[in-house]
């Protein structure tokens, strides 16, 4: 991605965004969704910026030097203001900022504390929002009796996505060589390309075997364990919309995603006796704090249940 306008930056300034975008790409290992958030951000803030100062030229180096708080604030409010956006939108503009000049600070030694006066909008805490065990074997079960490999691909990826609470991308990044007949764990590269170690139910293991010999392809161990239609690997989007149409055609609840998919997992883990810490490990939470979110959206099961159970009530 090259900047909106052209003499935005300098050449130089240009080189240093293109390398801060490899290393959120190589070293950060973010997702494609949040490189590009990323750099649609910084390139807002470059075109307010060259603005807000006057500049007939290019920002340069120095100009990152000698930015503000009253600078970045001013750029939030008219995003706030004059284009309506969110809160989270917002607070991500702002981290997208705050890891650019991060970048620079180590590349170029530029000294400004300007982040560390100013805050991230309040966000509204929203608890996770996962299904119930009953509505998740309602999921499954009209691929239970199928035989086409693509619903047989499907309901192994439904399955495992419930049974390891992985994300989506971490589900559709394994390799057919990941997982073998034997397997009963699976090593996973997460965010911060952080491993960790994730056991998979039997049950997963079969119906992925079921849905590879079933499948047209030929593959390789390095071959995407889940694949397209045409033989690529399966992309979130198609993921996505295979769940949308499925829970509109069930009658689930609209809160059925991917990513409700590991809500559930962490929660009925939770509700199950599991401790907290093995939850964030499995997770791959760097913070306890994020695990614990789905302690305070159990607490409202626990609360339901007394309400409607306790016989003093």
């Amino acid at each position: 991605m090259t900047p909106s306008k052209e003499g935005v930056l300098t050449s130089e300034l240009q080189q240093d965004w293109a390398a801060w975008q490899d290393w959120l790409k190589y070293e950060k290992r973010y997702s494609e969704h949040t490189q590009l958030a990323y750099m649609t951000d910084t390139d807002h803030f470059f075109l307010f910026y060259r603005s807000h100062l006057g500049l007939d030229g290019a920002l340069d180096l120095e100009a990152l030097k000698a930015l503000d708080t009253a600078t970045i604030r001013s750029w939030l409010s008219q995003r706030r203001l004059r284009e309506k956006k969110a809160p989270a939108t917002l607070a991500r503009a702002l981290s997208s900022l705050r890891s650019f000049f991060g970048f620079m600070t180590q590349k170029h030694g530029i000294k400004n504390s300007v982040f560390d006066h100013i805050q991230a909008p309040k966000l509204a805490k929203l608890m996770p929002k996962g299904i119930s065990f009953d509505d998740f074997l309602h999921l499954i079960e009209p691929l239970q009796d199928q035989t086409s490999w693509q619903e047989l691909r499907d309901l192994a990826l439904i399955t495992l996505l419930y049974g390891t609470g992985l994300r989506i991308s971490e589900a559709l990044g394994l390799k057919q060589g990941n997982i073998t007949n034997q397997t009963m764990e699976i090593v996973i590269k997460g965010k911060g390309n952080k491993s960790r170690m994730v056991p998979i139910l039997p049950e997963s293991v079969v119906l992925i075997d079921r849905y590879r010999k079933a499948c047209l392809y030929e593959v390789e161990a390095t071959s995407p364990l889940f694949l397209g239609n045409r033989g690529g690997a399966l992309s979130p989007g198609a993921a996505q919309k295979m769940l949308l149409k499925m829970r509109r055609d069930l009658s689930l609840p609209e809160t059925l995603t991917p990513h409700a998919l590991r809500h559930s997992y962490a929660t009925h883990l939770l509700q199950g006796g599991a401790d907290l810490r093995v939850i964030q490990e499995l997770l791959g939470h760097a913070s306890l704090s994020t695990t614990q979110r789905y302690a305070h959206a159990d607490m409202k099961h626990i609360q339901s249940v007394y309400q409607s159970k306790h016989p003093r009530r």
